[in-house]
This record gives structure tokens, C-alpha cells and sequence, in this order.
């Protein structure tokens, strides 16, 4: 009840209620924001790798031409579907699932040739190529799912010895070149190079191909527990991710790689006696390393690739983002309770 006379006191204004969400909401948004650059990949990189490999695989883009003319001491075939042999040898079985045919000076002392010609694939065959436990043999394993039968066409000269599958072998001197064509099934052909010792190492250049690999799969089903697992082909290399800037990752020895969707092309493949040196360009969309069935990713992530091609924006980002969470705490704290 108001005394008549006296004057009321007006109560305080209410303050406003301080928003105690505020702090968890920024921190919310600052680490999504942070756990999208730093863990998301990016779609897609250009990516250049040169190294020592024992052996590596991949499918021909196009129908091309793998070698150069290539002049070797022996060569080996398997999966024949059929084999055209000079006419001084003996065999002429067409049906001859393999054969080897080698330079032998012993004869006479006079050395022959063996010019392996152009190796022409169709688009789609898979191509492997790998150094054999042989000094400066190498093994070309050719496998296609089209219906074309891929030919190898050789000329030879001199003594040399001719060993087809399930039969002795027969040593001839053709004095003039004759010509050697070997024709594979229509799934596959294996070829064994043996280069000759003082040769210089062969170069194949310009080769279109995609799905790489830097590993075999060994199957070994004669121990007590059958084991297949990747073992990995690379001896030495580097890899550099044209898209952020050129940065470069050393390659381990023994480092499995896996690459998914690549699509570009090898530059150079020179056949060495330590192994084959290969350099490749071309686009990825994966690319992971480690054994296992869950090897990590190592393609660059959103703020690698933001970084190297928004950096002025990426800079300008940070600093009004930074600026704006600085001045929000500020009101924040000042506000009264």
C-alpha cells in the first residue's frame, strides 16, 4: 500500500540474458571448418613420379606401339596361338604353346641378331613389364580382354638356336635375315627379353596409359597358410603434386602405392640393369599408400590446395574470420550478467 505523499522507487531494467551458447557455437563451426581443410581431398591432381621400379603395370589408352626396335640376345615366348619360324629350322608346328629363340656363337664364332620390331597393342590390354632374377632379362606380359590376338614380328640373323615347347632344340646359321612372326591368343602373351650385355639401355617414350600399378600380387599357396598380398615394385622415386605447387613425396623402398583412376601418360621407360626407370604424367583421382586393406590417402587436402592456389584469398579469410570471432567474444564478455 503507497503512502499518500511518498514517491515509489522505480525497480532496475531488467538486463539482458547473456547468450552462454555463444562460445560452443563458434568453437562448433571453427572445428567443422578446420576438420573440412585439413581432412578433405581433394577430387582430383595432377601428379608427375619418376623412379627405380622392378616392375609396373597398366592398361594401354589407345592402340599404340610400346618399343622401339629392339635388338636382344634371346628372346622367349609363351602363349602362343601360332609361330611362323624360318624355313632352314625343322618345327613348323603352328599350334606350339612356346619358344625360344637365342643368338649361339659357339657354333662358328660369329655373332648373330635377334631385332625384335615394334610391339603394337590394342587400346585396353594390359601391360606388364618387369625385371626377371636373369642379368638384363626383362619379362613383357601382354593380356587383353578383346578378340585381337596381338604379333610380334622379328628378324634374325646368324647362328642361332631355336627351342620350341616339348622339343629339342635346333641350332641353324641363316645367312641372310629371316623373318620371325609369333602370334598370341586372344587373352594373352608373354615375351622374355634378354638384352645384350654391352647394349644400351632401350628407351620407350609417349606411352598413353591409365590404371597403374607399382605393385604384383604374390600368391604363395605352398606354405601351411596360402598368403596373397601386394608386394610393392618401387626401389627409389618421388613423387610431385603439379596442383599444389610441385610438392614433392619420396618414394620408400618397398612403399605400396595404389592408384586410383590415373589417366596420362609415361614419358620415358628405359629398360636399366638395376631395374626400370619410368616417368609418368598424368591426373589421379586416388592415390593411397600403405599395406593392408585400409592403406592411408595421400592425395592433397582442401587447405594444401587452397594454400598454393588461393592463398591471398585463403590469407584475407582467416584474418576477417579471426577478427570477427575476436570482436563476438568481446561483446560477449562485456555484456552484463
Amino acid at each position: 500500500m503507497t503512502v499518500p505523499g511518498t514517491q515509489t522507487a522505480a525497480a532496475p531494467a531488467a538486463s539482458p540474458r547473456a547468450n552462454h551458447w555463444l562460445p560452443a557455437t563458434i568453437f562448433a563451426v571453427t572445428l567443422v571448418v578446420a576438420s573440412v581443410l585439413l581432412f578433405t581431398r581433394v577430387p582430383t591432381t595432377t601428379i608427375e613420379f619418376s623412379g627405380s621400379f622392378t616392375g609396373l603395370g597398366f592398361v594401354s589408352a589407345v592402340e599404340q606401339s610400346l618399343n622401339r626396335p629392339l635388338d636382344v640376345t634371346a628372346i622367349g615366348v609363351a602363349g602362343l596361338k601360332g609361330a611362323q619360324l624360318p624355313e632352314e629350322v625343322a618345327h613348323q608346328d603352328g599350334g606350339m604353346p612356346a619358344t625360344r629363340i637365342a643368338i649361339d656363337s659357339t657354333k662358328d664364332g660369329k655373332r648373330g641378331s635377334i631385332v625384335v620390331d615394334r610391339i603394337v597393342v590394342p587400346a585396353g590390354t594390359h601391360v606388364w613389364l618387369s625385371r626377371t632374377d636373369l642379368p638384363r632379362q626383362y619379362r613383357l606380359s601382354l593380356r587383353s580382354m578383346a578378340p585381337v590376338p596381338v604379333t610380334v614380328h622379328a628378324d634374325v640373323l646368324g647362328t642361332v638356336a631355336i627351342a620350341p615347347a616339348n622339343a629339342p632344340p635346333t641350332t641353324t646359321t641363316l645367312r641372310a635375315p629371316r623373318p620371325v612372326d609369333f602370334t598370341g591368343t586372344t587373352s594373352a602373351l608373354d615375351l622374355d627379353l634378354t638384352l645384350a650385355p654391352a647394349a644400351q639401355a632401350p628407351r620407350w617414350q609417349q606411352i598413353e596409359a591409365r590404371d597403374l600399378e607399382l605393385y604384383r600380387v604374390e600368391n604363395d599357396q605352398d606354405a601351411d597358410r596360402p598368403l596373397v598380398r601386394p608386394v610393392s615394385t618401387v626401389l627409389s622415386g618421388s613423387i610431385f603434386f603439379e596442383s599444389v605447387g610441385g610438392t614433392e613425396r619420396k618414394l620408400r623402398p618397398g612403399e605400396t602405392l595404389r592408384f586410383g583412376g590415373a589417366s596420362g601418360t609415361f614419358l620415358t621407360l628405359d629398360l636399366r640393369d638395376d631395374g626400370i626407370a619410368a616417368t609418368f604424367q598424368g591426373d589421379v583421382r586416388e592415390l593411397r599408400s600403405g599395406p593392408g586393406e585400409h592403406p592411408r590417402s595421400i592425395m592433397p587436402t582442401l587447405l594444401d590446395w587452397l594454400r598454393q592456389r588461393q592463398g591471398l584469398s585463403l590469407l584475407w579469410g582467416t584474418a576477417l574470420y579471426m577478427f570477427g570471432v575476436v570482436t563476438t567474444f568481446r561483446k560477449w564478455w562485456r555484456k552484463p550478467e
